[in-house]
């Protein structure tokens, strides 16, 4: 993940999936290199991936010493792959930090009151969250509409070494399953 940091922003729910969101910063951006992705105040997450594929394409480029070719570009995909010595493909993607407060659809919390201490909670909340620019899927086709997809592998990875340390604790089988505001589910 290629993090960029995000300076105060505000989010706004789209089609009221809990998943995706328009980016708008608090502040006027005069210095910011961000500033080249607003699009009518609104953080363009197609100009941002273009930029990003572009930069990268440029650096393979530079590389001189090792074989490595970027794949074509997956629809509503936002990874770059890069496909090296065709033995190993890595896919890089753009996520911005944020240390804004968490969106609306997260104010409830996570479904973890039951099991997880309430310090344990208010510690994963006051973690920052990636915002990661992709396109909105509606029907069978990807919505040109520009928004932002919240990533919380690293909340769920706290989560899942916070239950492993209790198993090991406790030694005891449990099985506890969550909804993620996106709406899947998933069992630890």
């Amino acid at each position: 993940m290629f993090k960029l940091e995000l300076p105060r922003i505000q989010l706004e729910e789209y089609s009221n999936t809990g998943a995706y969101y328009f980016v708008k910063f608090k502040r006027n951006l005069k210095e910011n290199p961000l500033r080249q992705f607003l699009e009518d105040e609104i953080l363009s997450a197609s100009k941002m991936l273009s930029k990003f594929r572009k930069i990268i394409k440029e650096e393979i480029k530079n590389m001189q010493d090792t074989d490595v070719i970027m794949e074509r570009k997956r629809r509503g995909s936002p990874a770059v792959t890069l496909l090296i010595r065709k033995e190993i493909s890595v896919d890089i993607i753009l996520a911005l930090e944020s240390k804004s407060s968490w969106p609306a659809s997260t104010q409830k919390g996570l479904p973890i009151k039951n099991w997880l201490s309430a310090k344990v909670r208010t510690k994963l909340r006051r973690e920052p969250f990636y915002l990661v620019p992709k396109h909105a899927k509606e029907g069978n086709s990807f919505q040109g509409i520009l928004n932002i997809n919240i990533n919380f592998k690293k909340t769920s990875k706290s989560c899942s070494c916070y239950m492993l340390r209790q198993y090991k604790v406790n030694s005891q089988p449990m099985l506890l399953s969550f909804q993620e505001p996106s709406g899947k589910m998933g069992v630890w």
